[in-house]
């Protein structure tokens, strides 16, 4: 505007000298950083009455509980040992209620093969009855991480059966455990099987059971997490 004389100083316009309502909604613009409201209250009516539904979809390289949890049984039971257990091994059925979580094991001949990399749990129980006396039962866990050229015996359990003539059958039962971490870095050369095996005198007969509506003799996979 004209002025007469010396220019005036200028003087930053503050927000109080704007009366309430002079900026229209057309002066602001629509990418406003949250960083500006440093003060003051957003009213109601700015947020929605019902509030957007949350939604995973957009979310990536999350995993909810177990990616890979499977259960196999010796489907028959057999007597004596078996290094390893090489026949009748099955996925869990259990009367038709088992199932596994994930792609699953695979297995020839007694010899399992992980679907993927991974650190696995893996639980071997060894179910066993006798009508005499057995002692150093064993339930072992081999490995190997050659594709089979070398196999080495990782864990091993001991148990025993003392028949003090109270079973109806006249046996006596006990079971053998073990279990063990095991790091999958290659489906293709890391993989597991499972030993039945005693030593010392054993009396009478000494059976494994088998079975595919409960489990005796079995073998648990659980991936814990990424191989490391």
């Amino acid at each position: 505007m004209p002025y007469l004389g010396n220019r005036p100083t200028a003087t930053p316009i503050q927000s109080s000298d704007l009366a309430d309502g002079i900026v229209t909604n057309a002066k602001l613009g629509t990418d406003i950083s949250a960083a500006k409201l440093t003060a003051g209250t957003l009213a109601d009516a700015r947020f929605p009455a019902t509030l957007p539904a949350i939604s995973g979809a957009n979310l990536t390289g999350l995993t909810v509980g177990l990616e890979e949890a499977d259960g196999w049984q010796v489907t028959s039971g057999f007597s004596g040992a078996a290094s390893p257990i090489t026949n009748n091994w099955a996925r869990n059925n259990l009367r038709s209620t088992g199932g596994k979580v994930g792609t699953g094991w695979t297995q020839s001949s007694g010899v399992f093969s992980a679907p993927s990399t991974g650190l696995y749990y893996i639980t071997f129980i060894r179910n066993y009855y006798n009508n005499a006396n057995a002692a150093n039962v064993h339930a072992s866990i081999a490995i190997t991480s050659d594709n089979g050229s070398n196999w080495y015996t990782v864990t091993n359990s001991y148990g025993n059966t003392y028949n003090n003539g109270q079973d109806p059958s006249g046996n006596s039962h006990s079971h053998s455990q073990s279990h063990i971490y095991f790091n999958v870095t290659n489906v293709s050369t890391h993989k597991v099987r499972f030993n039945a095996s005693h030593y010392g005198s054993i009396g009478g007969s000494l059976d494994s059971a088998g079975g595919t509506n409960n489990n005796g003799t079995h073998v648990t996979f659980m991936k814990l997490g990424t191989a490391s």
